[in-house]
C-alpha cells in the first residue's frame, strides 16, 4: 500500500502541528466564554468558534470548552450555523485524538442539522469529514460513499476547493487497491483543475504527493 497523505485534513493537520503557536495568557479568558463582545449574538459565536478552532490542536480540551460554550448560546438564538460548527469542531478534536466513535456522533449531528437547514455545502464538508472517518477505520466503501456523496453537493454548490478535495479523497480510497491505482490518479488529476482555478497551494501540494507516489509504485 502507498504511503499517501489519506486526505486533505491529514496534511493540514501535519502543517498546524508544525506552526501553532499559542499565547498561553489568552486561554482562560476564552475558557470560561468571557471575550468582550457587548451581546450573546451570532457574532459573540463566530468569534468563540473562530477562537476554538485555532486551539484546536495545540490545545483541544480548551478548544472542547470554548466549543460547547458556542453550542450553548447558539441553541439560545437558535444559531444554526454555530450549532452545526461547534459539534463538527468537537468531532474534529475526537477525530484527532483516535475517539473515532465519538467523533462520528458528533459529526452526524451537524450533518443533521446541515440537512435541517439545507445547507448544502455544510453538507458536503460535513461528508467530507465522515469519510475521513470511516476510511482511518477501515472501512473503504463506507468512506467512498461518503466522499461520493461530499462531491455531489459540492458540485451543486460549484465549490472548487470542496470539489478538488473530494476528488483527492475518492483518490485515496482507490489508492489502497492495486487493481484501481489508475481510478486514483484519474481522481487525483482531476482535482488539479478545481485547485488551481483558486490557487489552493494546500489541495495541490497533497495531490501532486500523491501523484508522484503513485507513479511511483506503478
Amino acid at each position: 500500500m502507498p504511503f499517501l497523505f489519506k486526505n486533505i485534513h491529514a496534511f493540514l493537520l501535519l502543517l498546524t502541528l508544525a506552526f501553532s503557536v499559542v499565547g498561553n495568557a489568552q486561554i482562560s479568558e476564552w475558557e470560561s466564554g468571557e471575550i468582550k463582545v457587548q451581546e450573546k449574538d451570532s457574532n459573540y459565536v463566530r468569534e468563540l468558534l473562530s477562537r476554538a478552532e485555532e486551539l484546536r490542536f495545540s490545545n483541544p480540551d480548551s478548544s472542547k470548552i470554548i466549543s460547547r460554550r458556542a453550542i450553548e448560546v447558539s441553541e439560545e438564538l437558535d444559531y444554526v450555523d454555530g450549532l452545526a460548527r461547534g459539534l463538527k469542531n468537537i468531532g474534529i478534536i475526537e477525530f484527532d485524538m483516535g475517539n473515532y466513535f465519538m467523533a462520528d456522533d458528533y459529526y452526524q449531528k451537524s450533518l443533521s442539522i446541515y440537512e435541517r437547514a439545507g445547507d448544502t455545502l455544510g453538507m458536503s464538508n460535513l461528508l467530507s469529514n465522515l469519510g475521513s472517518n470511516y476510511q482511518t477505520l477501515g472501512n473503504d466503501p463506507k468512506a467512498l460513499e461518503y466522499f461520493t456523496r461530499s462531491l455531489r453537493y459540492a458540485q451543486i454548490v460549484e465549490d472548487p476547493k470542496r470539489i478538488g478535495v473530494a476528488y483527492v479523497n475518492i483518490g485515496t480510497v482507490y489508492s489502497n487497491d492495486e487493481a484501481t491505482y489508475d481510478v486514483a490518479i484519474e481522481n487525483y488529476e482531476k482535482s488539479i483543475h478545481f485547485f488551481e482555478q483558486i490557487d489552493y497551494f494546500l489541495g495541490l501540494t497533497v495531490v501532486n504527493l500523491n501523484i508522484g507516489e503513485m507513479h511511483l509504485i506503478s
